[in-house]
């Protein structure tokens, strides 16, 4: 039944309306209202690319749709989609506004098991999600080792990132050399036209008496 009304909503009927329908996604707080919209944009003709998920989870993540948001973590791992870690990170927010510290922990898991380096966003989040709980003192110092070693990580990231934004010339350096490089070739573009007018210079005639 769900299925058969999401294909009579399907957007590609006439007009695409993916990116309406991920700009609405999220704006409502209601469970069904999000159902709905991912249930017609699964059924969009065009498809759904890894961007458009990562925007789905994050969107449902942001209303605490967890249940939705998680769906579309799934279904990237089923069409053998790269996965994301700011989507993953979304979702953990979620969590940790929930106080869902298991559900926290098995995506903390699952970001391993997909390649996924946790940083210290995530161990923030489930450290959060865990407030409130027996043993939240225990496993935030369990979670510890872990979340220096990321927030290490992302300083290093960031230096780094730093260090090449230095290095690569600003827009006005950039300008500058370009009207360099075009003066430079106006110049020799007008030499060259000059030595062309030139009149070819003629030999002179040998003094006389030699040969």
């Amino acid at each position: 039944m769900a299925a058969a009304r999401a294909r009579a909503l399907a957007c590609c009927g006439g007009q695409c309306y993916k990116a309406h329908h991920l700009r609405l996604m999220g704006q409502s707080s209601g469970i069904k209202d999000n159902r709905r919209l991912l249930a017609e944009l699964s059924a969009c003709e065009a498809g759904l690319t890894r961007e458009d998920l990562v925007r789905a989870t994050m969107r449902l993540s942001s209303s605490d749709s967890i249940s939705l948001a998680y769906q579309c973590l799934t279904e990237m791992n089923k069409r053998s989609m790269r996965a994301s870690l700011v989507a993953h990170n979304a979702l953990m927010d979620a969590y940790a506004r929930a106080r869902r510290w298991d559900l926290s922990m098995r995506l903390l898991l699952r970001m391993q098991q997909l390649g996924l380096q946790p940083n210290e966003r995530s161990y923030t989040a489930a450290i959060r999600a865990s407030v409130g709980w027996p043993g939240s003192s225990k496993l935030a110092e369990t979670l510890r080792p872990q979340l220096e070693a990321a927030a290490r990580r992302d300083a290093a990231a960031a230096a780094d990132a730093t260090a090449v934004a230095r290095r690569r010339p600003t827009l006005r350096q950039q300008h500058e050399a370009h009207q360099q490089w075009q003066s430079s070739r106006q110049l020799q573009a007008y030499l060259e036209g000059e030595q062309q007018q030139q009149p070819p210079q003629q030999q002179q005639p040998s003094p006389p008496g030699v040969a």
